[in-house]
């Protein structure tokens, strides 16, 4: 597994988390704390989320979910 999946806390596909653990712009993906099946994906300082407010976390349930946040990452300012 990935060394940037931390708890995969039951996610199905693990391909997709596999996937995104590669992106240089994610920092850890983890499950501690969530519903089964669901996970947090923590990007580096440098990138931010932009849905409804900025933020360097989100969370996602499904293959789909996951694809489609990692489409809003996009550079801080500071980047």
């Amino acid at each position: 597994m990935n060394t940037k999946i931390r708890d995969p806390n039951g996610f199905r596909p693990l391909s997709v988390l596999n996937r995104i653990a590669k992106d240089d712009r994610v920092q850890e993906i983890e499950g501690r704390g969530m519903d089964l099946g669901v996970v947090f994906v923590h990007l580096k300082d440098e990138y931010i989320i932009r849905h409804g407010y900025d933020q360097h976390s989100f969370s996602c349930g499904s293959a789909e979910e996951a694809k489609y946040f990692m489409t809003l990452i996009e550079p801080t300012s500071n980047a």
